[in-house]
């Protein structure tokens, strides 16, 4: 069996793309997953053929400097990890831009076939290491080392994408962008679909919530951070209607935020769950009658990316009320999933109140076509033809 050695730059748990691509890879090959921020459970994510290396990130003045820098060195400790295996690897899968030069490291010494899987476009996130607000001199500080990572990164990327062996990425728009910013050829896409559904259980919202049997259920699930309209989804729930619960599942930087938002906005009709392991993240997401997928344009990749909660709806098959940006506007239009709207409190409202009177069988039975093509399934097919 081939061995492939994974980086991945922060834990795996919460990571269901970097999950799935181990599991699909370790069915004909031998996995060795170099991570950080790791936990005492995640032996339990996985079953033959994969090894875990949680590493041990020093946090110390040299690494504020690289990661607010040459953000691409911060993780060169992969390399004597992965080396200090012995192992001719076949191949270097480095997840994003952070793991990229690591790999190609590993490459000049063993040999060794790396496959860049961009989830993003991690130059264009940049913006989102720092504070949107702050004082005069802090915020020229924070510009001033923006631009700098901003020019050492593309600099970086563009000398390093050519010597990779494959191009994989997440959607049809992040592709375009690389081929043109690079002047590539053949990149791969390998969208973050989940597997087809067999399961039917759900997690009943209303009864664990002593809700009325009559109330509409709108859920978000997902990291609560930038780039998502959080508060402006918080703040559409003044104008739905009384029998209308928004659920948010999940956790992250802005939940605070979010929590004191809704007591000064008085809301009784917003609640807040734990983020729950990836394996049972579908269970809750079929128990409730429409999705939320806002994204906000606060940088390119946010503003081009495929949300996996939007394949993640489909898959339970209950509707989407999402941003109108291009990913959204491609697949949600294809398949008539849902409703597209702008990240203004008083259209999201509109959008909801709309949806909770709306027969929403059509809908179903539109999402139930769009995962014959959107599944992961047919995503990993790429993976197995790259590595084979």
């Amino acid at each position: 069996m081939k061995h492939i050695a994974v980086l991945l730059n922060g834990p795996i748990a919460s990571d269901s793309r970097v999950i799935r691509e181990i599991k699909t890879m370790s069915r004909i090959a031998n996995i060795d997953l170099f991570y950080t921020n790791g936990n005492e459970t995640d032996n339990c994510i996985f079953e033959n053929n994969v090894r875990l290396f949680n590493c041990i990130k020093e946090e110390n003045l040299r690494s504020k400097f690289i990661r607010h820098t040459c953000f691409y060195n911060e993780f060169m400790f992969f390399v004597p990890k992965v080396l200090e295996q012995g192992i001719a690897y076949d191949y270097i899968w480095a997840n994003d831009l952070p793991d990229l030069k690591p790999a190609l490291k590993i490459k000049k010494v063993i040999g060794s076939k790396v496959i860049y899987d961009s989830h993003e476009i991690y130059i264009g996130t940049l913006n989102q290491f720092f504070p949107s607000k702050a004082k005069f001199y802090k915020s020229l500080l924070h510009k001033t080392a923006l631009f700098l990572m901003t020019a050492l990164g593309h600099m970086a990327e563009k000398k390093m994408v050519k010597q990779i062996d494959e191009f994989v990425t997440t959607s049809v728009s992040f592709k375009n962008y690389f081929q043109q910013k690079y002047n590539l050829s053949d990149i791969k896409i390998v969208m973050n679909c989940p597997r087809t559904q067999t399961d039917t259980d759900f997690f009943d919202f209303r009864k664990e919530c002593d809700l009325p049997a009559d109330s509409f259920i709108i859920l978000f699930q997902g990291r609560l951070n930038a780039g998502r309209a959080l508060m402006e989804m918080i703040e559409a729930q003044q104008y739905v209607k009384p029998n209308i619960h928004l659920f948010v599942l999940g956790d992250g930087p802005l939940k605070k935020d979010m929590i004191n938002f809704c007591n000064k906005l008085s809301l009784q009709n917003v609640h807040f769950i734990d983020e729950v392991p990836s394996s049972e993240l579908l269970h809750y997401t079929r128990g409730a009658n429409a999705g939320i997928n806002l994204q906000a344009s606060i940088n390119i990749s946010k503003h081009l990316a495929s949300a996996n909660k939007l394949f993640e709806y489909t898959h339970s098959g209950i509707p989407t009320i999402g941003s109108d940006v291009p990913e959204n506007k491609l697949i949600i239009e294809k398949y008539d999933l849902g409703l597209l709207v702008k990240n203004e409190p008083q259209e999201i409202a509109s959008a909801i109140n709309k949806m909770s009177v709306m027969d929403l069988s059509r809908y179903k039975a539109n999402c139930q076509k769009a995962t014959q093509e959107y599944n992961w399934e047919k995503q990993e097919n790429m993976i197995l033809q790259i590595i084979k």
